[in-house]
């Protein structure tokens, strides 16, 4: 069975002596002390369990010394007076030797001593999963997964020198701080000189964290959303989806939208979400809430509402 514990080796930040061990005199020949976090059985492991050792961007070594000693692990099993316990399994990852970055590309033959190798697809289904279970804000979670190809600006990897800030998972997961402290910032009633305000401050933060085309999308979004404030919640539309008030501005109607496709997750609410959003004098606000309900959960097109609206609906039929 696999032990829980997996011992993470970010090659990028480790020196030599991490993995060889410092020096010492052995009588006569020279030995190493062996580095306390390399796995240790009784400690890491216990009997038949299995450990894991994962080598981090092994492509972004700290020198290529250290990718030597990586190697002599791989090849032997052993590095200084350390030996790898059987149980013990390695795994590697890195960046493509195409991305953009400091990758040092592996020689074919320590490639060819790791058993197997996998690309890695990007899954925004499940960052996003992730982001629900690790507390990443609402208004985060709900702006990729309307925009999902931002999780990863760049799939090739081919960023541009000049940007500095891009879409990532881990930007992405960042811009929940951010909304954080600006409204902690703003709760303290933070005194701001003459002509500086937490709205202008909290922007150029965003765009400081994804870069200029994502953050302008997301503040965009983020203003939509704010604007909802005092308008009724999913919760409540659901359940008197005929009676519930209706906005009257145009941006609180697609704010509304956006909220229940977002939330509608069974048939009776799929009906909620046509009959409330159908006493808008605004067709394509439902269209819109439609389109991104049934993107986000494909068998909400197996509700009679949806059903109804297929048949009757060329827009739709086409999709």
């Amino acid at each position: 069975k696999i032990n829980e514990k997996v011992i993470n080796y970010k090659m990028s930040q480790r020196n030599l002596p991490d993995l060889l061990g410092i020096p010492k005199v052995d009588g006569e020949h020279t030995a190493y002390f062996t580095p306390d976090d390399l796995p240790r059985e009784g400690r890491d492991f216990h009997g038949d369990e299995l450990c894991l050792l994962f080598l981090d961007e092994i492509g972004q070594p700290s020198s290529n010394t250290i990718q030597q000693s990586v190697m002599q692990l791989v090849n032997e099993g052993k590095v200084g007076s350390y030996t790898l316990p059987a149980n013990v399994l390695l795994i590697a990852a890195s960046n493509r030797s195409a991305d953009t970055g400091s990758m040092s590309k592996m020689s074919p033959g320590a490639s060819n001593r790791f058993a197997q190798h996998f690309l890695m697809e990007s899954d925004p289904a499940g960052w996003l999963a992730w982001a629900e279970d690790s507390g990443i804000k609402e208004v985060v979670r709900t702006f990729y997964s309307m925009r999902p190809d931002y999780l990863v600006e760049f799939p090739n990897g081919d960023v541009p020198k000049a940007n500095v800030a891009f879409g990532t998972y881990r930007t992405a997961a960042e811009l929940s701080s951010v909304l954080d402290t600006y409204s902690k910032a703003g709760a303290s009633g933070l005194n701001l000189p003459e002509g500086m305000s937490l709205v202008d401050l909290e922007q150029k933060a965003i765009y400081a964290t994804v870069g200029q085309d994502i953050g302008a999308d997301f503040c965009a979004f983020l203003h939509l959303t704010r604007s909802m404030e005092g308008l009724p919640t999913a919760e409540e539309i659901f359940n008197a989806p005929k009676t519930t008030v209706l906005p009257d501005d145009p941006s609180q109607m697609y704010a509304v939208a956006f909220s229940l496709a977002q939330r509608v997750s069974n048939e009776d609410q799929m009906q909620g979400m046509f009959d409330y959003l159908s006493r808008l004098d605004a067709g394509e606000v439902l269209e819109v809430a439609v389109q991104l309900a049934v993107k986000r959960d494909e068998d909400l097109k197996n509700t009679q509402a949806y059903v109804q609206k297929f048949v009757n609906d060329s827009q739709l039929r086409n999709q």
